[in-house]
């Protein structure tokens, strides 16, 4: 599963950024001939983030503009790869709290040993939502570009804040969502 997300995560980089070059960022890896994917490989946790770090640095930005971006497409293709995931909830508070239910099932019994994403939701109000993330591979800022592509998939208006805590883990986060009402003269 991990040289999946990698070779998603590459190709995606490579389409979104053009300029992005892709010999100097697999040299930078030591990535094997042909790309990040290969069915043999055991890949490190850490991977995935040395991937957008070093992309990043190519692209001269933060390595969280693209790691949301790449939230972003894995939400689209996790939507054309299991519709029943969104179908079982109407926002998408609802999505989060039955993340590891409908989608996690589906990933550790198609990709054993992977350890899949988590989201523990604990709901402070009807417009409030604590969301802790906890992934040994999938960044905190990919996440919250799911999070932020489900609000817009659900037509939400929904603040994201990301919580700082005393010792970061780069794939550990808190999440604190916020509904509120859209202001008069804004369209979707």
């Amino acid at each position: 599963m991990k040289g999946f997300i990698l070779n998603a995560a590459l190709g995606h980089l490579e389409t979104e950024y053009a300029e992005l070059p892709m010999d100097s960022l697999l040299d930078a890896l030591d990535a094997p001939a042909g790309g990040l994917y290969s069915p043999i490989c055991d890949y490190a946790d850490n991977t995935l983030h040395d991937l957008m770090e070093t992309a990043s640095l190519l692209l001269g930005v933060s390595s969280r503009k693209p790691s949301k971006v790449i939230g972003v497409h894995i939400f689209s293709e996790l939507m054309a790869v299991n519709s029943y995931w969104l179908e079982q909830s109407e926002n998408t508070f609802e999505l989060l709290k039955n993340h590891d239910n409908f989608l996690n099932g589906i990933t550790k019994g198609s990709f054993p040993g992977f350890v899949a994403p988590s989201f523990s939701c604990m709901e402070i109000s009807p417009d409030m939502l604590e969301v802790s993330y906890q992934s040994t591979f999938l960044l905190a800022d990919i996440a919250e570009g799911m999070i932020d592509a489900m609000i817009l998939y659900n037509k939400e208006s929904i603040s994201v804040e990301a919580v700082k805590t005393a010792s970061p883990v780069r794939c550990s986060r808190q999440f604190i969502l916020r509904r509120y009402e859209r202001k008069p003269g804004l369209t979707d």
